[in-house]
């Protein structure tokens, strides 16, 4: 199986014309009779549905075509929701600014910011309260985060 996920990786990178736009994740499961092969996208500034679609033909193409696939397969391409953690460098960039949560390998779980990403760790502001001098920056190296995921604030605005 890992063959196959590089040959639908390189495949992927052909087909993927537009810079912004880049692979988070390959995943094959089920029963190799008749596999579900989930693709996952992501955006610089997100990924809209058509391209998703136009990636999907071009896959169906080449893994109708590829002998490694057998007849029966499921092929699904999206962009990575709310429950898909952060996994690249380039997602965590195009979340600076909103709230996350971090897991650490140890199993301690941060919430707050994220204010700024490098090529080896993430900086957290954790807001203690409104006085910016009360707040503090973390910065924790990837290598210790376990998962990262974007929180979704539902409170109702002002106007209604």
């Amino acid at each position: 199986m890992e063959r196959l996920v590089d040959k639908i990786n390189s495949k992927i990178k052909e087909e993927i014309l537009d810079p912004s736009v880049f692979l988070v994740d390959t995943i094959i499961s089920g029963e190799t009779i008749a596999p579900v092969i989930t693709i996952i996208i992501d955006g610089d500034n997100g990924v809209n549905i058509k391209k998703c679609v136009d990636l999907s033909r071009g896959l169906k193409d080449f893994l109708n075509n590829s002998d490694e696939m057998p007849e029966n397969f499921s092929l699904t391409v999206s962009s990575p929701g709310l429950d898909h953690p952060l996994k690249l460098i380039r997602q965590y960039k195009k979340n600076v600014g909103r709230k996350i949560k971090v897991v650490l390998k140890e199993d301690e779980s941060l919430e707050g910011v994220l204010s700024e990403v490098s090529k080896n760790d993430i900086k957290l502001l954790i807001i203690k309260s409104r006085k910016s001098e009360e707040n503090e920056t973390l910065t924790i190296p990837l290598k210790e985060i376990k998962k990262t995921m974007v929180m979704v604030s539902f409170k109702k605005s002002e106007n209604g």
